[in-house]
């Protein structure tokens, strides 16, 4: 099955009530574990949070190391 892993803190509760509790889409507490054995990264912000990641370890915990910024 096909899903969708996020992580976003400040609009996870408005995407639930959105999306409501779909087995698809697993919201994430922490920024790497959503990219665990991802296909792909899309990163869709400009939060000061994501401008100093680490995409080395991102890119070891891919699956298929993309990443869309």
């Amino acid at each position: 099955m096909e899903r969708i892993q996020c992580f976003d803190p400040e609009a996870k509760a408005f995407h639930r009530k959105l999306f409501g509790e779909d087995e698809r889409i697993v919201y994430s507490d922490r920024s790497y574990d959503a990219v665990q054995d991802a296909d792909a990264l899309l990163l869709l912000t400009e939060w000061d949070e994501f401008r100093n990641v680490n995409f080395e370890t991102i890119q070891t915990s891919m699956r298929t190391p993309v990443i869309i910024d």
